[in-house]
């Protein structure tokens, strides 16, 4: 039976407090990087949408980002009403010319309808 001296124990406990850090700080970063959820869709359009400062559409680089189900909804709304589309950042509304056919836009995540009753862009 062979017995671990105080000294080759002590000299064990710095490697079990690296690991035990290592192993919080991979939970803690799966915990900062996870992205918060957004409250389900209840099937009403937004009354604009939210742009980043410099997102004109005019190109694929700078396209307007739909982040969520209700600002897809308000895009989908304008197409088909033949309104202009609003945008947060107080630039003036994009002028619908048939369906905004030279601007860009993009989804800026993955949108969950919720099951909600989707209505076609364009016809």
């Amino acid at each position: 039976m062979h017995m671990k001296t105080i000294r080759q124990q002590l000299r064990a406990v710095p490697r079990i407090l690296a690991g035990l850090l290592f192993a919080f700080m991979a939970a803690m970063a799966s915990v900062v990087h996870a992205s918060p959820s957004p409250p389900p869709w209840d099937g009403l359009p937004a009354d604009v949408i939210v742009n980043g400062e410099g997102r004109d559409g005019l190109t694929a680089e700078k396209a307007i980002l739909i982040k969520d189900a209700a600002e897809l909804a308000y895009l989908a709304k304008q197409v088909n009403a033949g309104e202009d589309l609003a945008l947060s950042d107080g630039t003036s509304p994009i002028q619908n010319n048939d369906g905004f056919p030279d601007i860009y836009f993009a989804l800026s995540t993955d949108i969950d309808l919720n099951g909600e009753e989707w209505t076609p862009i364009g016809n």
